[in-house]
């Protein structure tokens, strides 16, 4: 082989090295900059579009949180688009009841797919279980009349919602019954 093939192999190797290496990293730049998942942690909000308004709920999905909910939150906690969304393993007959919960709220009971099945209000400190009238994983509370200002209904579809979710039922704690 003449020193002149010799560099030429050289030097296509250190291109085609220098490819490889510009290729691996944009491949890395573009997985680490692609669609963003949601962080799974205790207290960890999404956005959810819910009729004409735009939601931000705190997801939870462990027993303790679950049933603290937004006991003894005040009025001024809770703004106007702002919830909580209840995120259980398996789909059940679910009731709420507002034990030390200040706010009069609304909750909508919500299939896999994000439709809403059933909304009901619920009063200040009643102790009163307002339950599902369907198996359900999900529950979302808002301010009183939250879905109604928002145009939503029985029925309305909440866009994402299962692709949302999905990484909060993945680690959701299976209901600890009292």
């Amino acid at each position: 082989m003449s020193q002149q093939d010799s560099k030429m192999k050289r030097k296509t190797i250190l291109a085609v090295s220098l490819f490889a290496i510009v290729a691996i990293g944009l491949s890395l730049q573009l997985a680490c900059n692609g669609p963003k998942k949601p962080k799974v942690y205790p207290g960890a909000e999404l956005e959810f579009q819910v009729g004409s308004q735009t939601v931000t709920a705190e997801v939870v999905f462990e027993n303790s949180t679950r049933q603290k909910g937004l006991m003894r939150k005040t009025p001024e906690e809770i703004p106007e688009n702002w919830g909580m969304l209840f995120v259980f393993r398996d789909q059940q007959y679910l009731g709420f009841w507002m034990k030390d919960t200040w706010v009069p709220l609304s909750i909508a009971y919500i299939d896999d797919d994000g439709k809403i099945l059933q909304i009901s209000d619920m009063k200040p400190k009643d102790l009163r279980s307002v339950k599902s009238k369907h198996k359900v994983r999900y529950a979302l509370e808002l301010n009183r009349g939250g879905f109604e200002r928002a145009g939503a209904g029985v029925g309305t579809v909440i866009p994402d919602f299962k692709e949302k979710v999905a990484p909060f039922l993945r680690v959701a704690e299976p209901r600890k019954v009292r």
